[in-house]
């Protein structure tokens, strides 16, 4: 009886573990799904055009997390319908060695730019699995681009939605693109003075934990599909100077509203012929210069489905 005992608590052990381990999965799968009705923010639009195929624009989460695997069924139906997926740059290809030279590229001035701030800067971006080496010869730009793509709410061996969708197509033999270069993320960024550069990189360094909490939230209401308004609007600590509120500003819109003209320009050809499978950051999605508003203005019907 001794025995029995023993092993039965071993394995409630294990499953209050794999419970626990497993929260948000769990929470995540028996959340009935919400009618997309009660969605305030859709994330996936159907692009339709009398006399062409629809075509399917899914705004993603760029975080690792272990729900995109779950997530993805609910989209698999218009992935198996697409002729071809696109993704922002070309997952699994040449395109992603260009942002590793990017980082790669620097001669080592961030350590004296930021002085006593380099030890935080060193602790912050290891969380993104960087080795000290690499950090060591950043200078300003790349230091800034690691900050701003490290995921603080990432799951330890998890992919991100935009990797299991490219994985997706891949394993079933769909045509498969990206509508950008990578070089299309990295010039908004060289291009900010370099002071505004480097305040940047300082704003967030000190104000790391309130950006890190702001992530964390926005990754939460992803998944829970409501989606905060701070992920929406633009918004920035008052403390910043009005050179750099500008400077962000400029970052925002090259980020967003530029690079949504470069994958309009892209998509022409295919959304013509339709069954498009369209997945880019749900950022990319909303606003006056948002691809549903832009779509629109081309002459397409996009209706809610998620």
């Amino acid at each position: 009886m001794k025995r029995i005992a023993v092993v039965l608590g071993v394995i409630l052990a294990l499953v209050l573990a794999c419970s626990a381990f497993f929260y948000k999965e769990l929470v995540f799968y028996f959340t009935p799904i919400k009618p997309v009705a009660e969605v305030a923010t859709p994330i996936l639009w159907k692009v339709s055009k009398a006399g062409v195929p629809d075509s399917w624009l899914l705004g993603t989460m760029h975080a690792a997390d272990r729900r995109s695997a779950l997530l993805l069924p609910r989209f698999e139906p218009y992935l198996q319908q697409a002729r071809i997926v696109f993704t922002e740059h070309k997952l699994f290809s040449a395109e992603d060695q260009v942002f590793r030279d990017f980082l790669f590229s620097g001669k080592g001035g961030v350590r004296p730019a930021l002085g006593d701030l380099y030890p935080q800067l060193l602790s912050k971006i290891n969380k993104a699995y960087l080795p000290a080496n690499v950090i060591e010869s950043m200078d300003v730009p790349q230091a800034l681009m690691a900050l701003e793509m490290r995921q603080p709410a990432a799951d330890v061996g998890a992919t991100s939605l935009d990797e299991q969708i490219a994985s997706f197509a891949l394993l079933h033999n769909k045509a498969y693109a990206g509508l950008e270069r990578m070089q299309d993320k990295i010039t908004p960024l060289t291009e900010i003075p370099p002071a505004q550069q480097l305040e940047a990189l300082k704003l967030m360094i000190t104000h790391s934990e309130q950006f890190d909490q702001s992530y964390r939230e926005i990754v939460e209401g992803y998944y829970a599909r409501s989606i905060p308004a701070k992920a929406i609007d633009h918004s920035y600590p008052a403390t910043i100077t009005p050179e750099l509120k500008i400077a962000l500003q400029k970052w925002d819109t090259a980020m967003l509203d530029k690079r949504n003209q470069i994958y309009l320009n892209s998509l022409a050809a295919h959304l013509s012929q339709g069954a498009c499978f369209i997945a880019v950051g749900f950022k990319h999605l909303s606003g006056p210069q948002g691809l549903v508003n832009l779509l629109r203005a081309q002459g397409y019907s996009l209706t809610p489905l998620y």
